[in-house]
């Protein structure tokens, strides 16, 4: 009887140890799993060669991060929220691109913007004060090309600001460039102007010399048509003010 009495507290003895040991390893491991919850949860900027962390900036970074998708997949993808812009870029300290996009090899757009809803912009650049959106057209290729919407919209269409502000403006290359060209599609006119209610002329044409020609016209027929019309000369009309100049904007890469 006295060995199954000391049998029995044997046996009861390393029960207590085991439920002993579970206690003590089950503890351990909420203390394991509440420090290494308390890790994450510093705010801690990927180093170099490290995952990005979501939810916050990743600064340190070296060199350039890129994905590059496969198939017809997107590389980057990014959604606003409410008011929220869906990708921001901003550029370097020393004059750097914001947004900077390359078409594909053949004959992709550098960017596209899609307005959504009536009235959207596709795209929109404003500046401080300096010029709201620039192009440059390659070789013989225009700076800023627009098509207008199918029911007879206009494919280039500009608001002057202010009071007295044109609304387009061009400046003509310095040996014998045009300022502004129009032409006409199968009958119809290559410049059209339209004056103001208040008495203001639909075109206007003012020489900057006395050699020049305010309006001058050439056409192949004997009697052309000719919607200029004729002021009286005087040597005041030739020293009247010119329109204001304006200086011809820096090309991206001369910075």
């Amino acid at each position: 009887m006295a060995r199954k009495h000391d049998r029995a507290e044997g046996t009861g003895a390393r029960l207590e140890r085991s439920r002993r040991g579970l206690l003590a390893g089950a503890a351990g491991a909420l203390g394991v799993l509440a420090a290494e919850t308390v890790v994450t949860a510093q705010p801690a900027a990927a180093t170099q060669g490290k995952p990005v962390i979501l939810g916050q900036d990743n600064t340190g970074a070296t060199s350039r991060t890129g994905i590059i998708a496969t198939g017809q997949a997107d590389g980057v993808f990014g959604q606003g929220s409410g008011t929220g812009t869906g990708v921001v870029g901003a550029g370097g300290s020393s004059n750097g691109v914001g947004v900077q996009g390359t078409g594909g090899s053949g004959g992709g757009d550098g960017v596209e913007g899609i307005g959504a809803g009536t009235g959207a912009r596709g795209v929109v650049g404003t500046s401080a004060s300096g010029i709201g959106v620039f192009g440059e057209g390659g070789g013989n290729a225009p700076g800023v090309l627009g098509f207008g919407g199918a029911s007879d919209g206009y494919g280039v269409e500009g608001q002057g600001g202010g009071g007295a502000g044109g609304g387009v403006f061009g400046v003509g290359a310095p040996t014998k460039g045009i300022g502004v060209t129009g032409a006409g599609g199968g009958a119809g006119t290559g410049v059209l102007g339209v004056g103001g209610f208040a008495g203001g002329d639909g075109i206007r044409g003012r020489a900057r010399s006395a050699a020049g020609a305010g309006c001058w016209r050439r056409a192949p027929s004997a009697a052309p048509r000719c919607g200029c019309r004729a002021r009286p000369s005087s040597a005041a009309a030739v020293s009247s003010p010119s329109p204001p100049g304006r200086p011809r904007p820096p090309k991206p890469g001369s910075r």
